[in-house]
């Protein structure tokens, strides 16, 4: 953000960050690396561009909102999505953001899995560790944007 977002003449930009799942039976097994940057982000300032986040509306909740700030604003404002995390996701991985839960290669496709065609957004492959030909490490990524329906209403406003 520093690097590039921070230096945009204002014109219409905005950043739009997914953050971790916060609901509060997680919160000890989930790093809190990433709060000094968001702490940081809401303090007052004079940013060029809007920015939002996606996050928990409390720690008692998978319900989630986009809490936003615009370009030159010290205010934050919070929209409900009437969305809510998925049980079992902790985050999302970058690689999730632009696939809908509907895609069937990357999505939450339980139809076709049980119809035996291959879902990579669903492998669950156990047994032995160190067996595999690729790290176990990539199977636990996710592979879909569960607010998939928010960024796809956000792109069709913006054009």
């Amino acid at each position: 953000m520093t690097y590039l977002y921070d230096r945009l003449k204002p014109n219409g930009h905005e950043l739009i960050l997914f953050d971790v799942n916060r609901f509060s039976a997680l919160a000890p097994f989930v790093k809190d690396r990433h709060d000094t940057f968001l702490n940081r982000l809401k303090e007052p300032s004079n940013l060029p561009y809007t920015w939002t986040l996606v996050t928990n509306q409390t720690a008692d909740t998978l319900r989630v909102v986009a809490e936003t700030r615009d370009a030159g604003s010290d205010a934050i404002t919070q929209e409900p999505l009437n969305l809510e995390w998925p049980r079992g996701i902790y985050s999302l991985s970058h690689v999730a953001v632009p696939f809908s839960p509907d895609d069937p290669l990357y999505g939450d496709r339980e139809d076709l899995k049980k119809k035996g065609l291959f879902v990579l957004g669903m492998v669950e492959p156990r047994g032995e560790k160190g067996v595999l030909q690729v790290p176990i490490d990539q199977f636990m990524r996710l592979r879909y944007n569960p607010f998939f329906v928010y960024m796809e209403r956000r792109i069709v406003e913006s054009m």
